[in-house]
């Protein structure tokens, strides 16, 4: 049985945030769903998807679908909900996001319960689990044992449902902000009436007073308001349940009165949801229990009878198989032999059926768990394909160099940060290089662009960043820490192109390049500094033709 549920991790992952406007929706949902406006929350929860699909935010596909899978739980359409929560934790593991995932796998976890798929909602709910503990003490770990202890007290393995309880009331109090264990200890209450009926049918006889006073140190009083643990839909669930608990004490403590009136203040609440529940089971249930009480036992397996008929309509089979065992124990009290064999075979057919589905449940998880391995290495593929593809978007294919996009980008962001000044900026030309590629072919004209690379790469230094702009345009950039050795530095690349050995690229080959260096000043622009540098080499080459002139 649900008591808690935390919608919080689903709308606040740490990364990669969805669209404003899906969060809008989210929110507005989770809202409408705690006032028990379900159908609207669902298509809020609805139009959310649609755009997240349509926008292709993984985020706000995931945050949908574990919202989705929320509305699905408390409207009590368990099998939706499971597979709902299975594709957001699916699509949280992808986006590397454990917080979302543990989130989404505690529904999972009660989901599965719900349907009977006990081993499916331990793995979930121990899953989410370990992905809790990677971090600190939080609410959502505090969730996620409190969703083991539900899956295991389903198990009727009721030591290990109480030691998570136990381990979900010890994170809580261990919280900052504090969490209030009310929901926590609600839940507890709720496996210690399934256990007392469960032992009532192995021994035939009414729970002792000593676990009638456990149960009821346990409950909450009605109308207590919020809590950081009051989740979508919370609100209510803790108001009816708790009046049910108490009604459950006080009748089997004898005051069925009082527990009637218990129940009906129960029925005013559950009159607040617009559809069917998981409660109105329950409340089924107690009628039930009042009625054996008093002793009319055919009124009590008619209840019965209708509680089984609510718990199947809103697929929560642990409830139609309590009302089973209710519904068997009456009929062979009340004498009535060949009903109570008719009532087991039904519930033994159910169990047949439950495991069944458990079964294709088990297939459907292994396939999703194929589709995940498939998804992680297509993504880590993209993301190898997109890094090379950014690497070679920034790099110039011929030389090697940084290209022009690359260089721009730099020179722009350490212009606007005032610790990167000043900068130094060189351009460089080659000289008569088309007369290369006219006389000696482009492939001649290539090999002198790439050796003029690798001597600018060996002396820029590893301060400096050397980069080709164009054709036989190249440009270095040097930053604060290469800045009083740029003059020299530039000199320097100077004479090592034009002392290359040009003879293993063509015979007889001479190459020299001219260089304008301009330096940053307060205001500069990319614009105005590379003006600077290009009208300081243009100066530099024809200083260099009138030379060669005279």
């Amino acid at each position: 049985m649900n008591m808690a549920t935390s919608h919080d991790s689903h709308l606040h992952a740490p990364r990669n945030p969805a669209s404003p406007e899906i969060e809008t929706l989210l929110t507005q949902a989770l809202h409408e769903l705690d006032r028990g406006n379900v159908q609207l929350a669902r298509r809020l929860g609805d139009q959310a998807q649609s755009i997240a699909d349509i926008k292709n935010n993984m985020l706000g596909t995931a945050q949908a679908l574990a919202v989705q899978a929320q509305v699905d739980r408390i409207t009590a359409n368990f099998a939706h909900a499971c597979d709902q929560s299975y594709r957001a934790a699916h699509l949280f593991q992808l986006l590397n996001d454990p917080s979302g995932e543990a989130a989404a796998l505690t529904t999972t976890a009660h989901a599965a319960s719900c349907l009977g798929r006990n081993e499916e909602a331990v793995e979930a709910a121990l899953l989410s689990v370990r992905l809790g503990e990677l971090g600190k003490p939080s609410m959502q770990l505090a969730l996620s044992y409190n969703y083991l202890g539900l899956a295991y007290f389903w198990s009727m393995s009721f030591e290990m449902a109480h030691a998570a309880f136990d381990a979900a009331e010890m994170i809580a109090k261990q919280c900052d902000p504090k969490v209030n264990i009310l929901l926590l200890q609600l839940n507890r209450s709720m496996a210690d009436v399934v256990c007392i009926a469960a032992d009532r049918y192995q021994v035939g006889i009414m729970p002792r007073a000593n676990e009638l006073r456990g149960l009821r140190r346990h409950y909450p009083e009605p109308c207590l308001g919020p809590t950081r643990l009051g989740l979508p839909g919370g609100l209510l669930t803790l108001e009816a349940a708790g009046l049910m608990l108490r009604g459950f004490e006080l009748t089997w403590s004898g005051k069925t009165d009082v527990a009637e009136r218990a129940l009906a203040q129960t029925l005013q609440v559950l009159a607040r949801y617009d559809s069917n529940s998981w409660l109105h089971s329950l409340a089924q249930w107690l009628k039930t229990e009042i009625a054996w009480a008093r002793q009319d036992l055919i009124k009590a397996a008619r209840c019965a009878e209708k509680m089984i008929e609510l718990a199947s309509q809103i697929e929560h089979e642990q409830l139609a198989c309590v009302g089973h065992m209710l519904a068997t124990q009456l009929y062979e009290l009340h004498g009535d032999y060949q009903l109570a064999i008719q009532e087991q075979k039904r519930w033994r057919a159910r169990e047949q059926r439950i495991r069944a589905q458990t079964l294709g449940a088990r297939a459907r998880v292994v396939q999703w768990r194929l589709e995940a391995r498939e998804s992680k290495r297509h993504l880590g593929a993209m993301e190898a394909s997109s890094k090379r593809f950014e690497r070679l978007s920034l790099e110039d294919p011929l030389t090697g160099l940084a290209n022009r996009r690359c260089f721009e980008q730099t020179l722009i962001y350490q212009l606007a940060t005032p610790d990167a000044l000043p900068l130094g900026v060189a351009l460089i030309d080659v000289n008569e290089f088309k007369l290369i590629n006219d006389l000696l072919s482009h492939v001649v004209g290539d090999e002198v662009l790439k050796l003029i690379a690798e001597q600018l790469q060996a002396n820029a230094g590893e301060h400096a960043m050397a980069a080709r702009l164009a054709g036989d345009e190249f440009v270095i950039l040097f930053d604060t820490e290469s800045l009083p050795q740029a003059t020299t530095i530039c000199q320097n690349m100077c004479n090592a192109v034009a002392n290359a050995n040009w003879d293993s690229v063509a015979s007889g080959l001479q190459v020299s390049v001219s260089l304008g260096l301009a330096f940053s000043e307060a205001g500069d622009t990319r614009s105005t500094l590379l003006r600077r540098a290009d009208q300081a080499m243009y100066a530099n080459k024809t200083k260099s033709k009138l030379g060669r002139v005279g």
